[in-house]
């Protein structure tokens, strides 16, 4: 169902009620509609970032219910005017915000500076109008003096922002999938453990533990899912407010507007800074992706995917070092292979089919070699395997068995097939071998014999000498 559609407008209305009415239960201010962590925010925007426009009489509507009670009045008319104007501002600031993410970061939160731009303007910038509208209404109807009115609009501040931080990260977690995250970790349980004790401590006679739940979520950003992590920062955010009122808690000693002050700006300072490391992780794995993309995209031919010349010649000079250093008479074999008359292919059947042949050779290739033979695009129609720890004679039965499926399996392009020979030529390495570049160049000889042989077949060579 769409979240667009009345059905999930509805359901998603009853968990922005739910989550604002279990928010006034768990960690309520005066007066008790106001509270320490606001998450309605965050599905607000979600909401409006789903549906847009339409989303915004749902939030009104589901806020006008979740502060009604909140906003009791002598007179009931005063009390539906300031839950509506409390209700217009929580809708307006989601919508607000929706409409910054979607001209500021239309592609989400990709880059370590678009952190920066999400706190800022789609966070702090419509939070806080909504917070001035809101602690205007409450001085207005006289829920609070006119003195507090700069310390609720901080606390509200704070608050809403909070709760977008805390849900929008996690629900694009779960939204999209980040192609640079590596493979899901599985450190999260004992994360979440450690930081369940940490908690349990900090409010039980340790308030100093409070302050390690930051280095340990710091440790998470690198060690669990990006999906882990924000629903750790999330539980961990929530168990805190929710034992902010225990005696023994971190902050319990200040006077009580203080403490709440600073227990709310310990907790935006502390998601502020596990998102900025989440966001500049995944800006780096971002880079290595892009960077192991090119070197793929600069080694590989792009036609076939074969690993080209620039990849293979370093690799077969690599074995023939391998072979000097390795006393145990350590050999190896290459071969170079040709496709017999591809010009005339091309000519008779387009390029097109032309290209299709040389594909349909090189999955054939691989599927006849072993998992540690390199196949490679030479140039053209020409190919080159390196064949590891192999003999002559064993390159020699492997590029046998790819002859002879080509030469009675012809290649199929699109209605016809087209009639596919090799010949190929292989040379086996020994402790005479000069080099990287005489062995290819006996192979490369053996391919030229099989050639004046007739073609179709292959040549086997030894590197003596």
């Amino acid at each position: 169902m769409r979240w667009s559609n009345a059905g999930g407008m509805v359901l998603a209305a009853l968990l922005y009620l739910a989550s604002a009415r279990l928010g006034m239960a768990l960690f309520a201010l005066q007066p008790s509609n106001i509270t320490l962590l606001w998450l309605p925010s965050g599905i607000g925007l979600v909401m409006v970032l789903h549906a847009g426009w339409r989303a915004v009489p749902w939030v009104a509507v589901a806020s006008f219910a979740a502060n009604w009670p909140g906003m009791a009045q002598a007179a009931w008319e005063w009390q539906v005017l300031h839950t509506a104007v409390a209700a217009m501002a929580d809708a307006l600031a989601p919508w607000y915000a929706a409409r910054q993410m979607q001209r500021w970061l239309p592609g989400g939160i990709e880059r370590t500076l678009d952190g920066l731009v999400f706190v800022l303007r789609v966070c702090a910038l419509p939070t806080l109008l909504s917070s001035l509208v809101l602690a205007a209404n409450l001085v207005w109807g006289g829920y609070i003096a006119p003195a507090a009115m700069t310390d609720f609009v901080l606390m509200l501040l704070l608050a809403d922002s909070l709760g977008i931080l805390l849900v929008y990260p996690l629900y694009a977690s779960w939204k999209t999938k980040v192609v640079a995250e590596g493979a899901p970790r599985g450190r999260f349980p004992v994360g979440v453990l450690v930081l369940g004790a940490l908690l349990v401590l900090a409010h039980t006679g340790f308030p100093l533990c409070i302050y390690l739940v930051v280095p340990v979520l710091l440790f998470m950003v690198f060690q669990v899912s990006s999906r882990q992590l924000t629903l750790a920062l999330l539980l961990v955010v929530v168990g805190i407010v929710s034992a902010a009122s225990l005696p023994q808690g971190p902050f319990a000693l200040l006077p009580v507007a203080v403490r709440h002050q600073m227990l709310v700006a310990f907790l935006y300072s502390t998601t502020v800074a596990v998102l900025w490391g989440l966001y500049s992780r995944r800006a780096l794995e971002s880079e290595q992706h892009a960077a192991l993309s090119w070197q793929h995209i600069a080694g590989h031919d792009p036609l076939t995917g074969l690993v080209n010349r620039m990849v293979f010649d370093p690799m077969l000079a690599l074995e023939t070092e391998r072979m000097r250093r390795d006393e145990r008479n350590y050999r190896f074999s290459v071969a170079m292979l040709d496709l017999d008359l591809f010009k005339s292919i091309n000519d008779q059947h387009g390029h097109a089919a032309g290209d299709k042949v040389l594909v349909e050779v090189a999955q054939r290739m691989q599927a006849f070699l072993r998992g540690m033979d390199v196949a490679a695009r030479y140039g053209g129609e020409e190919f080159a395997v390196l064949f590891p720890g192999a003999n002559a004679q064993e390159a020699c039965q492997a590029l046998e068995r790819l002859r002879d499926d080509l030469e009675h399996n012809p290649v199929r392009v699109t209605n016809y097939h087209i009639a596919v020979t090799i010949s190929a030529g292989v040379a086996e390495s020994s402790q005479q071998t000069v080099g990287a570049a005489q062995l290819l160049a006996q192979a490369d000889a053996a391919l030229y014999q099989a050639k004046q042989q007739g073609r179709n077949r292959i040549v086997c060579s030894s590197a003596g000498g």
